[in-house]
């Protein structure tokens, strides 16, 4: 699987990290809503246990990989 780059202001990223998830369940049920808001039509979770990974893919709309 290929990795992707984003950037994420550090705003955001105290705003999504423990002040809005505050248990791993809580935060993987939140990105499977997304992909519903994304209006995906598929949603897959991987679970890479050899490295200690979840990956959640879906076809939803709005996110886009970024190039550098």
């Amino acid at each position: 699987m290929e990795k992707m780059k984003y950037k994420i202001s550090s705003r955001a990223t105290i705003l999504l990290g423990r002040e809005s998830v505050s248990k791993v369940e809580s935060a993987l049920i939140e990105l499977i809503k997304n992909t519903y808001d994304a209006d995906a039509t598929m949603c897959y979770i991987l679970f890479d246990v050899e490295n200690d990974s979840i990956f959640l893919i879906d076809d939803g709309s709005g996110m886009t990989i970024m190039v550098s």
